[in-house]
């Protein structure tokens, strides 16, 4: 309801804007397009159930791509404002329609390069250097948060990301949460989980739950997870490679925001390389007091479309790539899906394959 509500908001708003600024927009076809694309945001939330896969999949695009526009447009809205207001001042005159065109068009190639990046994730790589691990070897852990599948991201795509991961040949694929976007009605419809089952890791596929995986039915989702041999870890933790790794999962931080699980299960981390999972990215002081050595995220998308990364920039202490927290290293993923819009305007969608090196003693020498 709250995010029909800032449709309907953005939809009157920027048809008012059009209508002052563009001649085009004041035309009864034009208006025609204006609700009959509006409407259809709606209609693809309350029907979906209801819609043959394909035609779902074209509603559910078609939409994210009108809250693009819707987007943009009031952000063009604010600029013009913003702009409009210096000139006056400056005792200038803004040469109105010009200056919306322009921006227009940016806002446009930007979406279309954006829509084009979404569908093409890249691999990051890093390397974690470590003296919990013996000289010489390497577990290399595959990181993939925020698929959002759902109505717009189906089973091709999760096909594709799939064989993406595993073409890096990891040892362990860590699901850094936000798997699905809605409904899990939507991603049983299309079957998108079942390419998962296909991960290649012999060290096996741990996830964390992200806030969206708790929108519905989070239990049967653990539970389909369970048959495809992909661990959920819900405030917990397993050991891998012969004791010498421990991989720690927390409940997401909209479920619980304390850091008293982290605490309990920072046990041993001193005989560990800890490797810990939040979904999002707000914990890094806490987990660095007790001892972990990799702190792995997602969540934020690096804001998705331009300019929101100015935002998650300041919310966030990491909201994207790197830093060192003490001993602790702490990586922050954008993420390989998207949420609403299909468009990546800011950083890539990515996979990060992180090479955690050993440089410590032989336990038999």
């Amino acid at each position: 309801m709250f995010i029909t509500t800032v449709d309907l908001l953005l939809t009157v708003l920027t048809y008012v804007y059009y209508r002052l600024v563009f001649r085009f927009a004041r035309s009864t076809a034009f208006l025609f397009f204006y609700v009959l694309f509006s409407a259809n945001v709606i209609i693809s939330r309350v029907l979906s159930d209801r819609f043959p896969l394909t035609l779902l999949w074209a509603e559910s695009y078609i939409s994210g791509i009108w809250l693009t526009v819707l987007y943009y447009s009031l952000l063009l809205a604010i600029l013009h404002l913003a702009f409009f207001i210096v000139f006056n001042l400056l005792h200038l005159r803004l040469p109105h329609q010009r200056f919306a065109q322009v921006v227009l068009a940016f806002f446009t190639v930007l979406s279309v390069w954006g829509g084009w990046r979404a569908y093409h994730p890249v691999v990051r790589e890093e390397i974690v250097s470590t003296a919990k691990l013996e000289q010489g070897t390497e577990l290399k852990v595959a990181l993939v948060s925020d698929l959002h599948l759902g109505r717009t991201l189906v089973r091709g795509y999760s096909w594709d990301v799939v064989e993406l991961i595993n073409a890096q040949q990891p040892d362990v694929v860590i699901i850094a949460g936000d798997l699905l976007d809605g409904k899990i009605s939507h991603v049983l419809r299309a079957n998108s989980l079942e390419p998962l089952s296909y991960l290649e890791a012999p060290l096996g596929t741990y996830m964390v739950m992200g806030n969206h995986d708790y929108i519905d039915n989070p239990s049967r989702l653990q539970r389909l997870l369970k048959m495809m041999r992909i661990k959920v870890l819900h405030g917990n933790n397993v050991g891998l490679q012969n004791g010498t790794v421990k991989i720690t999962g927390l409940v997401d931080f909209s479920r619980d925001s304390g850091t008293e699980t982290l605490r309990q299960l920072s046990a041993g981390n001193n005989d560990f390389f800890s490797i810990i999972v939040d979904h999002q990215p707000r914990r890094f002081l806490a987990a660095q007091e007790e001892g972990y050595d990799l702190y792995l995220s997602g969540h934020t998308h690096t804001g998705q479309l331009w300019p929101n990364r100015l935002f998650t920039f300041f919310m966030y202490d990491l909201d994207y790539g790197r830093r060192e927290y003490g001993e602790m290293t702490a990586i922050v993923t954008s993420g390989i899906g998207f949420w609403g819009p299909p468009i990546r305007s800011t950083v890539s969608p990515e996979i990060v394959l992180i090479k955690v090196q050993g440089n410590g003693e032989s336990k038999n020498s």
